[in-house]
């Protein structure tokens, strides 16, 4: 069996940059023998490199190498000189906003003080108007009150109860309830006695007194003691006609439900303790 004879016509070209063995281990022990970071090692190389080849141009210019790094300096300085002073204007920029917005800061809070000032001078005259005005209004209630009394004619007792009121005893609280009938003299009975009790009480500013003072009218204190208001374990007072009579005198007192409530609890309170006094009355005869 033949093999074809080996030409080496194709590899003829690249005779001169191919390297023998004794050429390869004498650069292998120049990168040994000298660090790269070495100048002196770089142009040791760069010297062998163009020894081994007729048509060697390379070479290493350490002036150009100087300009390099000169130029690089240089565009840095200059760099850092350049944001040096696009930092100061920014910061010169900075600091005059902040002088602005001070100035005009201050100017409103100025203006606000002086608002808040005029405010409260403000409020001070209308607090001392509505002190006088309120003065004023109870001055007027007092000579309202004053006005009401003397504008009410005096109170003249019905010639049918002379004698009668306030009720003594039980008998005249039964001949009082005759007197105040349903039949026609009853009727014209109730309403001039109705007119009698406003007029004693219609000057009193107390809806309690009132309360207090047309119970007086029509009965003593002591003869109460015989009723209790709903009647459960005495006479019922709310079924005397008198108590009727003190009901519908009273109506211009009683002007809410909370008012209506008030006089059936003043009215009971003022019965309940009448038999105190009773009790107390026969125990200072019995010593």
């Amino acid at each position: 069996m033949s093999y074809p004879k080996e030409t080496h016509s194709t590899i003829e070209p690249y005779d001169d940059i191919l390297l023998t063995p004794a050429e390869y281990t004498s650069l292998n022990n120049v990168f040994q023998e000298n660090s790269v970071n070495k100048e002196g090692g770089i142009n040791e190389i760069a010297e062998f490199i163009c020894n081994s080849g007729d048509e060697c141009n390379f070479m290493i210019d350490n002036d150009v190498i100087k300009n390099v790094e000169n130029s690089t300096s240089c565009s840095l300085t200059e760099s850092v000189n350049i944001n040096d002073n696009y930092c100061c204007k920014n910061l010169l920029a900075i600091k005059s906003l902040i002088e602005k917005n001070e100035k005009t800061t201050k100017s409103m809070l100025k203006q606000i003080l002086i608002q808040l000032h005029m405010t409260n001078t403000s409020n001070t005259k209308i607090v001392n108007a509505i002190k006088n005005l309120d003065q004023k209004v109870q001055i007027i209630m007092k000579l309202d009150s004053r006005m009401k009394s003397l504008a009410l004619p005096i109170p003249t007792l019905p010639t049918a109860f002379i004698n009668l009121l306030p009720a003594k005893s039980i008998e005249e609280v039964d001949l009082l309830e005759s007197l105040l009938s349903d039949e026609a003299d009853g009727l014209k009975n109730q309403e001039e006695l109705k007119t009698y009790v406003y007029m004693k009480v219609g000057s009193i500013n107390s809806f309690s007194a009132a309360i207090r003072q047309a119970i007086d009218t029509c009965f003593i204190y002591k003869i109460l003691s015989a009723f209790t208001h709903k009647g459960k374990t005495k006479r019922s007072f709310v079924n005397l006609k008198l108590f009727s009579i003190i009901y519908e005198a009273l109506s211009g007192f009683r002007t809410d439900p909370q008012k209506e409530i008030t006089f059936h609890n003043v009215t009971d309170n003022y019965i309940r303790h009448s038999g105190f006094l009773v009790s107390k009355e026969i125990s200072s005869s019995v010593l």
